[in-house]
């Protein structure tokens, strides 16, 4: 569930993806808010705006397509930790290399929680540009801790 859902994302089939996701689903990016707008709490609508949103700094390029291996993961109940190396290639010629750690749990065969830890430098070097969209300055309660 969890590999076919993170596969989806970098194919950019983003609906393929929120098909995955539970209604409730709950989804948390690391990082201090005043400092890289991305971090913070959000709902199902706002992931699917969030990743459809990651396409706009994508080069579209049918030449270098995303990539996202998938160097570990452990599972342990209804959790599921993740270890991915992604390199996108950007409209402005670079390439944004990352790696992330990824904590998803699942709750009625669908992905509840989508917990995200990455370098927010690289990540802000690469998509600073669509910073400014709403769906960064809204923030759930904090409910989950």
């Amino acid at each position: 569930l969890v590999a076919e859902f993170l596969t989806a994302l970098v194919e950019s089939r983003i609906k393929d993806a929120m098909d995955l996701v539970h209604e409730d689903c709950y989804y948390w990016v690391i990082g201090d808010k005043a400092l890289f707008p991305f971090a913070g709490e959000y709902n199902k609508e706002e992931l699917e705006n969030i990743m459809s949103g990651s396409l706009d700094v994508h080069d579209g390029k049918e030449a270098m397509q995303p990539t996202s291996d998938i160097i570990g993961m452990t599972a342990e109940g209804n959790r599921i930790a993740v270890e991915t190396v992604a390199h996108v290639p950007l409209q402005d010629g670079g390439v944004y290399n990352q790696t992330y750690h990824w904590l998803f749990e699942v709750k009625d065969q669908k992905i509840s929680v989508i917990k995200e830890y990455l370098d927010t430098i690289k990540a802000m070097n690469a998509f600073g540009g669509i910073a400014d969209r709403p769906v960064y300055s809204h923030e759930l309660p904090d409910s989950r801790g």
